[in-house]
């Protein structure tokens, strides 16, 4: 089997997100360890929440083909890991070879799953056992984490823009561009280019834009500065139940009740 792989910015050529063409030769049709592999793999994958296309008849494979289920496998995995689809996978074959696009928010990370998942699966003598597959699969969404836009505010946002139509570029994980040239913006989680130095600061803590809020008189629950257990007794006993703890200076809403 002989693997190629490009990456697709998406942004100067019009297409929703970035991408990555696979081009593959020599893959084999008949059952083989790796096939036997993938398949016991792919069933003990969770279902997929987002339905994507993925039209492999253009390039005469079937179902069972091995490039078509390695395929189905990275783009589960990917979407295990928060990946996002926003158009379908597309396949055509050219000369000897069959090329697939598959659309994504980090290429690196789809020519990184492929590769890993080839390599893992085509060197076991067995399947794996569910419970190594939940290994390997918490190895790969720890990686994953450093190779993805960060945080919920990322993905939101991007939902959006492509509910609009509207082009964006993911410059590294903590900035994205939305829009074109002049009338573009770069966010990084909710804060925008546009944001003066203070701002942002008062946004990075939120004691401060609590009583900054407080002082502009928008309705802002109750907030005390807790160093201790004793503290958030004390606050319990006037405030009430429920409390949300969170670091003052954490970002992306980290915290817990």
């Amino acid at each position: 089997m002989n693997f190629q792989f490009q990456i697709l910015t998406g942004y100067a050529y019009g297409a929703l997100q970035p991408g990555v063409i696979l081009k593959a030769r020599h893959v084999p049709d008949a059952a083989n360890q790796l096939s036997e592999n993938l398949a016991v793999f792919l069933e003990n994958l969770p279902p997929p929440e987002q339905d994507v296309v993925s039209v492999h008849t253009d390039a005469g494979l079937d179902d069972d083909h091995l490039l078509v289920r390695l395929v189905e496998a990275v783009h589960l995995v990917g979407l295990e890991c928060g990946d996002l689809r926003l158009t379908p996978i597309l396949w055509t074959r050219v000369d000897d070879a069959v090329q697939v696009y598959v659309p994504t928010l980090s290429p690196k990370l789809i020519i990184w799953a492929f590769k890993t998942i080839v390599e893992n699966l085509e060197a076991r003598s067995d399947p794996m056992t569910a419970n190594i597959q939940a290994e390997f699969m918490d190895q790969i969404m720890q990686k994953s984490l450093r190779l993805l836009p960060s945080g919920t505010n990322a993905r939101s946002l991007i939902d959006s823009a492509a509910a609009r139509r509207m082009p964006f570029y993911i410059f590294d994980r903590k900035h994205i561009v939305f829009g074109y040239g002049a009338g573009s913006h770069v966010m990084s989680s909710s804060i925008t280019d546009r944001e003066s130095g203070i701002g942002v600061t008062l946004a990075k803590s939120k004691a401060a834009t609590n009583r900054y809020l407080r002082l502009s008189e928008f309705p802002v629950t109750k907030q005390a500065m807790v160093r201790s257990f004793e503290d958030v007794k004390l606050f319990a006993e006037t405030n009430g139940f429920p409390i949300v703890l969170k670091p003052t200076a954490e970002e992306q809403g980290r915290g817990g009740t």
